[in-house]
């Protein structure tokens, strides 16, 4: 046949069929190259695993999950049914460039946006806490208490509820209130 295992002088095997090499182990070296497919049906143990570029580490009877890198971005990719799920007690996002956190979510705890490692957004017991300025574009609703010690502009404040606010409170359009419709005004600082 055209099949042959070739013990080379410099401690390498090949494995061939025809003028093809599909296996080679370099002994001095200790690499084990492969092309085509490998199939197990056990498992192992490996220090790492390389792929070059667009080469995906596929998962799943179907390939459900995808791991690849495309040449510009890193890509995990989800195609099975049902969800891409993330466990951990703590699971942290971080920059490439310092390791700094972009986002973490606390078992328990809540959520953490930042942004250069200062948080800007986070999740409490009872609502979210933004530290810094919030932009919108359009008008912002709230049904419950808004709390500032800063600076509150904008062109709608819509208040169903009771609202706190402490600061300097510019508006350059309406205030719509919902509750009791009275405004009241704390100027002794009590």
């Amino acid at each position: 046949a055209d099949e042959d295992i070739i013990l080379a002088p410099d401690d390498n095997i090949q494995i061939e069929h025809g003028a093809t090499m599909y296996a080679e182990f370099m002994g001095d070296e200790r690499k084990f190259s492969i092309t085509g497919e490998i199939s197990a049906s056990s498992t192992g143990s490996f220090g790492e695993i390389k792929l070059n570029d667009n080469q995906h580490l596929n998962i799943g009877a179907g390939n459900d999950l995808k791991i690849y890198h495309d040449g510009n971005n890193s890509v995990i990719n989800d195609v099975g049914a049902g969800d891409l799920l993330i466990n951990g007690a703590n699971v942290r996002i971080r920059d490439a460039n310092d390791g700094n956190t972009i986002a973490l979510f606390t078992q328990g705890a809540g959520v953490e946006m930042r942004h250069d490692n200062t948080v800007r957004f986070e999740t409490t017991t009872t609502g979210v806490k933004v530290s810094g300025n919030i932009s919108s574009s359009s008008h912002i609703t709230a049904s419950g208490n808004i709390s500032s010690s800063g600076e509150i502009a904008g062109a709608t404040l819509d208040i169903n509820g009771t609202g706190n606010i402490s600061g300097d409170t510019t508006f350059g359009g309406h205030i719509i209130l919902n509750a009791d419709n009275k405004i009241k005004s704390d100027t002794t600082g009590t």
